[in-house]
């Protein structure tokens, strides 16, 4: 089922090689990495099984601080999270879109460049993926 709020996109390489690359694209964006939440090896330190999956929390201040500035409760869904994932043993990345989250409060401005923040976020995911793809 897709979902319009969210990108998704598979990768042919491992789990782990998914997140270093990502990361390293990011970081050559300068796009900071802000937190990640490795959700399967928190659920291993309490015995739970859990298929490996990692959310890593990126933005660009120079970016989301507009949007938030425009209405401050965005501040609770920035910055932007990007989900790595394995699931039926295939790796895919899930990007939240921003727009979604904004449209609908009246903010002209701000709908335009979180269109711009999701088209720059998915061409750079797919760029990265694309590039070891082979």
């Amino acid at each position: 089922m897709t979902n319009p709020n969210h990108l998704i996109l598979p990768s042919c390489l491992g789990f782990a090689e998914t997140l270093a690359v990502l990361k390293q694209a990011f970081a050559a964006k300068q796009i900071t990495l802000f937190a990640e939440i490795p959700h399967s090896a928190l659920a291993a330190e309490h015995g739970l099984p859990l298929a490996p999956a990692s959310l890593l929390i990126v933005g660009h201040p120079a970016k989301g601080t507009p949007l938030m500035q425009a209405d401050l409760l965005l501040a609770a869904e920035l910055p932007l999270k990007v989900l790595v994932y394995e699931q039926n043993g295939r790796v895919q990345v899930l990007y939240r879109r921003v727009l979604p989250l904004v449209a609908g409060r009246g903010l002209d401005a701000a709908e335009t460049a979180a269109g711009q923040i999701d088209a720059a976020t998915g061409a750079l995911i797919a760029a990265a993926l694309e590039s070891v793809s082979g």
